[in-house]
């Protein structure tokens, strides 16, 4: 799953704001941080709410972030962070979209044609400047600065991940991302997409998330889609003429050489949401982008979410009339349609080894047969449920407030050992059994487990 994007109000403020000559104070990290979580949280106020009154079902708001299995990304945080298996990670999103990347069998981490590297457009200024002057990207190989404020996290396996963020760069604040080979135990900064992510004005096309399927393939997307073939080293704008990626995974199946990269998209015209994908492949990047046909009856008006389990893409969405479906696609062959088991609570969608895991009415349900069959694990009675991190057929990881707790369908549920007692968590998804990762807001910090989330630490960058 991944982060939603700030209301359209809140950003006519903010442009307001930096459109004033007389303001001479940059804008910190921290304070972006602030911003992107404030407006998270209206954007998922404002999902539920139109849905709740619209025949009472509960809206499904793109925010979790799981891991997929199979190739490669880490947001939701092994793909979108969301892989027990090779797949795209955090996020997702978290990310969900937690943060998630797919690695071999686990939760949630492709290239078009050569495009042209847009020019820089991701610093948010602080001044109204006088003149064009030239934007102080941070250089990659260099020092991670203590400012650095993490939005999106992503991995292709238990040592390796990246960190999609913003830091001070001088007068304005520009878009930033960190990999690590080691476990976080050093991390180096890589180039980054010369694109915003927090939209500005009507020009600005930001980035919210980051998904890496292995050590060469990765996408920055949001209303703009960056692609990057050689580890990050250099992105080039690939953005699809179709609408915004609201969510990307991607995945491969043990020892597939090529991958394939899928992406929910919202188009520029036309009501709905498209699923869309395109093979990648290490030494040829990602391939050509072509849209899923998902039946007559496609996803509607509510965001739909998305997990990758090797070469099998799953989306929860609900249709034009609000009935909720689990579309299985997989390429060259039909799309499958299953009925979903309930209205997930914030569209919570995570896949874990072996397993499809989702929220219903406080509760978090597992399907270990691809979406057919569901059932549910044992959840606290005051559970609020808003992230579902899935590890295995029986274990998975919610937010319960501010606190995360360990489900299961085999035994009680216990609440994990983490020292922030005010966490906001937008973001779950494992690599494995034991490694995951979270993201919490205001402040915005990245959370790592090695022992399947019975304890966590942030992570220092």
């Amino acid at each position: 799953m991944s982060q939603q994007p700030p209301d359209d109000e809140f950003e006519r403020r903010l442009r307001d704001v930096f459109r004033d000559r007389n303001l001479g104070v940059p804008v910190s990290p921290d304070a972006l941080g602030r911003i992107h979580a404030g407006a998270r949280r209206r954007q998922q106020r404002r999902s539920a709410g139109a849905v709740v009154g619209a025949v009472a079902v509960i809206a499904v708001v793109a925010g979790a972030i799981g891991l997929n299995a199979g190739g490669g990304h880490g947001s939701n945080v092994a793909a979108k962070l969301r892989t027990a298996g090779p797949s795209a990670f955090v996020s997702g999103t978290g990310f969900p979209d937690p943060l998630v990347v797919p690695v071999s069998e686990s939760p949630g981490a492709v290239s078009s044609p050569a495009v042209s590297v847009s020019p820089p457009s991701s610093a948010v200024p602080t001044v109204a400047p006088t003149a064009p002057t030239a934007t102080p990207y941070p250089r990659a190989g260099s020092a991670v600065p203590a400012d650095f404020t993490p939005i999106s996290v992503t991995a292709v396996n238990d040592k390796t991940y990246w960190v999609l963020g913003t830091q001070q760069c001088g007068n304005v604040v520009c878009t930033a991302i960190v990999n690590t080979t080691d476990a976080g135990a050093h991390f180096a900064e890589l180039a980054a997409p010369h694109a915003a992510t927090i939209t500005v004005d009507n020009t600005t096309r930001p980035v919210f998330n980051l998904r890496f399927a292995d050590g060469d393939n990765g996408w920055a997307y949001g209303d703009a889609l960056w692609t990057t073939a050689d580890g990050g080293a250099t992105w080039a704008d690939t953005s699809l003429p179709a609408g915004s990626v609201k969510d990307l995974e991607a995945a491969r199946n043990p020892g597939a050489a090529a991958g394939t990269a899928w992406a929910v998209v919202q188009p520029t015209t036309g009501d709905g949401y498209e699923l869309w994908q395109a093979p990648y492949a290490t030494g040829s990047g990602t391939g050509s982008w072509e849209q899923v046909d998902l039946g007559t009856d496609p996803p509607g008006g509510t965001a739909p979410s998305l997990v990758v389990k090797g070469a099998t893409a799953y989306l929860l969405a609900g249709d034009a009339k609000n009935v909720e479906h689990i579309y299985v696609a997989s390429v060259g062959v039909a799309t499958t349609t299953y009925a979903a088991p309930c209205v997930p609570v914030a569209g919570v969608f995570s896949a874990g080894i072996g397993s499809l895991w989702t929220a219903c009415s406080g509760a978090a349900t597992v399907s270990t047969d691809g979406g057919a069959t569901w059932h549910a694990a044992t959840t606290p009675s005051q559970i609020t449920l808003g992230v579902v991190g899935g590890i295995d057929a029986t274990t998975a990881v919610v937010n319960q407030g501010s606190s995360l707790v360990v489900v299961s369908t085999t035994g009680q549920p216990k609440t994990a050992t983490i020292s922030s007692k005010n966490a906001n968590f937008s973001f779950l998804g494992f690599t494995d059994a034991k490694v995951g990762y979270a993201l919490s807001q205001a402040p915005n910090r990245l959370w790592r487990t090695t022992d399947g989330g019975a304890t966590w630490s942030v992570v220092g960058f």
